[in-house]
């Protein structure tokens, strides 16, 4: 049984358990059960915090993934060690979550690592897309001078309908376009809506 006051040794311990272990069980789930056996004083809402902040970092892509999981937020932007930009709401804006170059590193690894593809001095630029169509950038140094660089972008949860932002006559026209199968090039800055 450990003392409330030890929070690195309780972390370090959880961390080790958790990592020697394999399964489906749901990662904050069986963080709790190990933070619960490790420090049994520790009040449920203590346990349960500690265990989701904890599944963030090892499963997820740690402070990263709460702006990943905001709906409002398209585009996370980190641009080296430091401070997280994010596109949220159609602005941009710091985000206030730092980075270093660990966290990138872990974060790039998580994203890329599954999808079969890898980032490293031989292979310093990726692009990917992942299952849920998410679209990954990463430049690595020397190519990016500042430290490792990494773009998320997400998709609007509700795409917009083309005659949201067109009149009709465009529409039809650009119906009929794609209905006779003919090339056509769709341009705009970033964020425009090019594949909404």
């Amino acid at each position: 049984m450990r003392l409330l006051g030890e929070t690195e040794a309780l972390e370090a311990s959880v961390r080790r358990r958790f990592a020697a272990e394999t399964g489906s069980v749901n990662a904050a789930t069986r963080l709790a059960e190990l933070f619960a056996e490790e420090a049994p004083l520790l009040a449920t809402v203590e346990v349960q915090s500690r265990a989701h902040a904890l599944a963030v970092e090892l499963v997820g892509l740690g402070p990263i993934q709460m702006l990943i999981d905001d709906p409002a937020v398209t585009d996370v932007l980190v641009n080296g060690p430091g401070e997280v930009w994010i596109e949220r709401n159609g602005r941009l804006e710091r985000s206030g979550v730092i980075a270093d170059k660990d966290l990138i590193a872990r974060s790039i690894e998580r994203l890329v690592g599954p999808l079969g593809l890898r980032a490293d001095r031989s292979n310093p630029i990726v692009d990917a897309r992942l299952p849920d169509g998410t679209r990954v950038a990463v430049v690595l140094p020397p190519l990016a001078v500042d430290g490792p660089v990494l773009a998320i972008r997400r998709h609007r949860a509700d795409p917009l309908a083309l005659s949201a932002f067109a009149g009709p006559a465009v529409v039809q026209l650009l119906e009929s376009l794609v209905r006779e199968q003919l090339n056509l090039v769709v341009y705009g800055p970033t964020g425009a809506g090019k594949t909404s």
